[in-house]
């Protein structure tokens, strides 16, 4: 018969052997129509080949059940350039600080003319309907329309995404549409930066209402799948 394969995540609690508080990873192969002994122990649950753990993700891409928000490892003047550059910033920053996180695409999370956040699930396929947690699996909204209403449910700093500044570049209005201030498409140091709040769980989380001058040197947040 066909087998399935899985993996099991496998608590302390009901696992005597393990100590306390450690998981263990195991491939467990069966064939319909066997049965699991006592299915009620064990998680089942599908995992990315190179990780098995709290930052599962299906397989990432179009099949992802969860989109990561991150930030970048560093600061950046308004002239950081264009949205391929601005991701391979992303990109780069997850894998030295992020690597655990079951993503296939990296993508920085601020607006540009004709590209803006509120519209990555069209120009971008970034999943609509999946949650947007942290690293350490804070849900800040339940979908991507939610982080444009006006409230998210935890704000960046709360949801342990620590920021090397209290703001960060969005060039992006409280709704998700591109500001007009936004460096220039990032482009030039001159003059002003629409930025966020990481402590807002109101519009000040993507627009505080205080540009900031393009020759400072801020973060971006990034989002993967």
């Amino acid at each position: 018969m066909l087998k399935k394969r899985f993996y099991a995540t496998l608590r302390a609690a009901i696992i005597p052997v393990l100590l306390p508080g450690m998981y263990a990873c195991i491939q467990v192969e069966y064939s319909e129509p066997d049965v699991i002994e006592h299915p009620e122990l064990i998680q089942l649950f599908y995992c990315n080949y190179n990780f098995c753990g709290t930052n599962s993700n299906a397989t990432g891409g179009s099949t992802a059940t969860k989109i990561y928000m991150y930030r970048t490892d560093t600061n950046y003047q308004g002239n950081f350039g264009g949205r391929a550059t601005a991701n391979g910033y992303c990109s780069a920053s997850r894998t030295t600080s992020f690597s655990s996180l079951a993503c296939t695409n990296d993508l920085a999370f601020v607006s540009y003319g004709g590209d803006a956040i509120l519209d990555f699930p069209t120009n971008h396929a970034v999943p609509a309907s999946v949650p947007i947690v942290s690293p350490t699996e804070v849900t800040i909204d339940s979908n991507w329309a939610g982080l444009f209403d006006g409230n998210i449910s935890v704000s960046v700093n709360g949801a342990g995404i620590s920021t090397l500044t209290t703001t960060y570049w969005t060039g992006s209005q409280s709704n998700g549409t591109v500001s007009g201030t936004n460096c220039s498409d990032w482009s030039t140091t001159a003059p002003t930066g629409t930025r966020g709040l990481r402590t807002s769980t109101n519009t000040n989380w993507i627009d505080d209402t205080s540009p900031n001058l393009c020759t400072g040197s801020l973060v971006m947040l990034c989002i993967c799948w």
